[in-house]
């Protein structure tokens, strides 16, 4: 069963205020979630490449990321 979730946006990013809301429509818990989103206002920019040659595997942005989880957890629900 698909869930309609509403999209509020705030004037900043507090992980104490988004890691509660996180869990509840998430299967992350808070002190996860408190972490994921305290990480979400770095920015990360890879200089050093040299994972590639362990890990043969393209990187994405985190908004294709994001959006990749998604698709893939709503097909998840989707399954009997």
């Amino acid at each position: 069963m698909l869930r309609r979730v509403a999209v509020v946006p705030v004037p900043l990013l507090s992980p104490r205020l988004a890691a509660p809301q996180a869990a509840l429509v998430t299967d992350v818990g808070t002190a996860a979630g408190c972490a994921l989103v305290a990480s979400m206002t770095n920015e990360v920019v890879v200089r050093d490449h040299s994972i590639r040659e362990l890990l043969p595997l393209d990187p994405m942005r985190k908004g294709e990321r994001r959006a990749e989880g998604l698709g893939e957890r709503a097909q998840a629900e989707l399954r009997p």
